[in-house]
């Protein structure tokens, strides 16, 4: 009798456990990044110690994902986890109250407080973030090689690499000019060697001014790159770059951290280098616009609370940040990550941010993009007229200053 109540028990809780397993809500995750296969090696990770939960992952075209997020959350339909971009994207979702406060829930210890400020509201963490992404130029090496080029220390050498690509016809870069978020990285990434950490900061701080003749000649230097674009760079998408460096149509470009598995995918014998913007002299010091690109939230009326938060407790581990590296050949914010000795250009990445990245940043996820008209804007839009000539960078450094001085304060001093 004994032995039946005991074989009854066992079976019970075995039922009990599948019942749990197939009722269970699935976690829903949106984000604007392909990471299907990433997340279901997650989810797998996280069922050895939560064997019921499960993972609904859905991606978004990126330039869409926003408006459908809000529109989803305002009408009681967005997901459980949200993926939220740096700085203003996750203020924009705090604010009203649509996402939880996290740093009493979870442990942050792991994470520099830089890319925590860039998750935060008024101190507050809202989000958990994934990855520090760096911006910069990026080159063919066999072509570098073969004419004899090395990588340049100043602006003068990197423009003279230009005319001797340029001499042997071979483009020396392509440029995406159709959309202005690209072309706003691409002036920011020029800005931080040029004008350099100090004179940045004191933009920040409000000391210095996007009038100020050392910006206006950051404007400018990317009108010196224009000779040496290809034939048509107004109308080549952000996806057309990403096509047309790995199949050698050009010898550089601009591209970001990210780029670098679709470029090993796309072209898995070539081989790449990338370097910072040079400086204007050899003593200076190259600076990388290195960002925290986005953070985890948990959705205020989320309908799997507890199972969410269980998976965003395991985006806070040494774990997850391995698994992110590895399988996105990205940058993870939490320390103690290393990039497999296989992957050269994530280690270059890793050097970039740990030596050479900005202390304060003045384009893409930073205060400058707290307030309307916000800075990524202005400068995108205000890039392409310049490049197509209906503007001067005088002309866009002012509409800068006075488009950012209408709401920050620093500016109003």
């Amino acid at each position: 009798m004994f032995k039946k109540q005991v074989k009854w028990a066992v079976v019970l809780v075995l039922v009990l456990v599948f019942a749990s397993t197939v009722l269970a809500k699935p976690v829903s995750i949106w984000n604007w990044r392909g990471e299907t296969e990433f997340w279901a090696a997650v989810e797998k990770e996280i069922q050895k110690e939560h064997p019921h939960i499960t993972i609904d992952y859905r991606s978004f075209i990126p330039t869409e994902y926003d408006s459908i997020l809000m529109v989803a959350m305002q009408g009681g339909e967005g997901p459980d986890i949200i993926t939220l971009r740096g700085g203003p994207g996750v203020i924009k979702f705090a604010e009203p109250g649509m996402v939880e406060r996290l740093d009493d829930k979870l442990n942050f210890a792991l994470f520099p407080e830089g890319a925590l400020t860039q998750a935060s509201m008024e101190g507050e963490v809202y989000g958990v973030p994934f990855a520090l992404q760096t911006y910069q130029i990026y080159y063919n090496k066999e072509m570098y090689a073969k004419y004899g080029l090395q990588e340049p220390a100043t602006w003068d050498q990197l423009i003279e690499n230009c005319k001797v690509l340029q001499s042997n016809g071979v483009t020396p870069l392509y440029f995406q000019g159709r959309e202005g978020w690209g072309l706003s990285l691409v002036q920011t990434t020029i800005g931080a060697s040029i004008l350099g950490a100090d004179w940045i900061t004191g933009l920040v701080n409000g000391e210095n001014a996007f009038t100020d003749p050392e910006f206006v000649d950051s404007l400018y230097k990317v009108l010196e790159l224009k000779p040496f674009m290809q034939k048509n760079f107004e109308a080549a998408s952000y996806t057309d770059m990403q096509m047309a460096f790995p199949m050698e149509a050009t010898a550089m470009t601009f591209a970001g951290m990210w780029d670098v598995k679709s470029f090993d995918q796309l072209a898995p014998d070539k081989e790449w280098g990338m370097f910072l913007v040079p400086p204007l002299k050899e003593a200076d010091k190259p600076y990388a616009y290195a960002y925290m690109d986005g953070a985890y939230g948990l959705n205020s009326d989320s309908k799997a609370r507890d199972d969410a938060l269980k998976v965003l407790e395991f985006t806070t581990t040494k774990k997850f940040g391995q698994m992110f590296v590895e399988f996105n050949q990205e940058i993870s914010p939490i320390a103690g990550i290393q990039a497999p000795p296989e992957l050269k250009e994530l280690q270059r990445g890793l050097y970039f941010v740990e030596n050479h990245a900005l202390p304060d940043i003045y384009g893409v996820r930073s205060v400058l993009t707290f307030g309307m008209p916000d800075i990524h804007t202005l400068l995108g839009s205000g890039m392409q007229a310049i490049l197509s000539g209906e503007k001067t960078p005088e002309q866009l450094a002012k509409e800068l200053q006075e488009g950012i001085g209408s709401w920050y304060e620093p500016f109003q001093k």
